[in-house]
């Protein structure tokens, strides 16, 4: 019996550690992880009692997250190598997410009772250009590709075009560079 006791006290306090958990993957850098919980708590229960504590962790790991992000998307557009086109894509697409996610969860409020302002931008002009440049820099490397008349290089082409087709569908010749890629 007591056993039975000391386990099911230990279960309870396990499970209510919830927000310590969302804290510490906020603290240790985690911020999709904290926003998932964040998002994921105030889904479930926008009214109880914990749910001032998951707000202001969402808002907090929400601008950390943009913050590193818009930094880390910057750092690679001054790179200026090409290969940085699908990780910008990629991260103003997940950015996008993240925002889409938050949204339906407003108003959100403090434990004081006031609203939590969220910052949202508008990232629609963004990932329209890198979406642009991430499609010619796919175009122009299965196109390369398939100049040098190589088997492995063809197939390579084959999987890039694969991608682009995926992308941008009806982008230029794709599906006739396929085929070239694909018979060689």
């Amino acid at each position: 019996m007591k056993k039975l006791l000391l386990l099911f006290s230990v279960c309870l306090l396990i499970s209510c550690n919830s927000v310590k958990k969302t804290q510490r993957a906020l603290n240790s850098g985690n911020y999709i992880e904290a926003i998932d919980r964040s998002v994921g708590k105030l889904q479930k229960n926008k009214s109880n009692n914990k749910s001032s504590a998951y707000a202001s962790l969402l808002k907090q790991s929400f601008e950390k997250y943009r913050k590193s992000t818009l930094e880390r998307i910057d750092f690679l557009e001054r790179e200026t190598l090409k290969d940085n086109s699908k990780p910008v894509y990629e991260s103003y697409i997940t950015l996008k997410n993240i925002q889409n996610k938050i949204k339906p969860l407003l108003p959100l409020e403090d434990g004081q009772g006031e609203i939590i302002d969220f910052e949202f931008y508008d990232f629609s002009e963004n990932i329209l250009i890198v979406k642009e440049n991430y499609a010619n820099y796919l175009y122009t490397k299965a196109t390369d590709l398939l100049r040098s008349g190589d088997k492995i290089d063809s197939r390579l082409a084959y999987n890039s075009l694969i991608e682009l087709e995926n992308l941008a569908p009806g982008f230029k010749d794709v599906s006739l560079l396929k085929r070239e890629a694909y018979l060689k």
